[in-house]
């Protein structure tokens, strides 16, 4: 846990990862306890969870780590500053729409997107 927020940790990724000592639950389990999911992956992992998240009232920020990126926000080199930055209510709210449903995304400005 860091600076009161509760971390959830997807399931399978969390049993890839070998974590030990993690709350860990399912992108439904999620969906339902959690304010903000974070993506790390690139767009297909993105479509993937947010597909999921849909339903549920939750807004999803994605770490590229795959080729493109055009659906995830946060750059790697510089995801943990700009998720704080997130965190701390520095980003835009968008609705994006995905094969047939919809999921609420939060964006950081542009000032933000590359380290500035």
């Amino acid at each position: 846990m860091h600076k009161g927020y509760e971390v959830i940790v997807e399931q399978q990724i969390a049993h890839e990862l070998q974590l030990k000592n993690v709350k860990t639950g399912t992108l439904a389990e999620i969906g339902q306890l959690a304010d903000l999911a974070v993506v790390v992956g690139g767009d297909g992992n993105m479509l993937g969870a947010a597909r999921t998240l849909a339903r549920y009232d939750i807004k999803v920020i994605g770490i590229n780590r795959g080729n493109l990126g055009f659906l995830t926000d946060l750059d790697p080199d510089n995801a943990q500053q700009q998720l704080a930055d997130v965190l701390e209510g520095h980003y835009i709210s968008e609705k994006r729409f995905f094969a047939g449903s919809a999921s609420l995304s939060a964006r950081l400005p542009e000032t933000h997107q590359h380290g500035d």
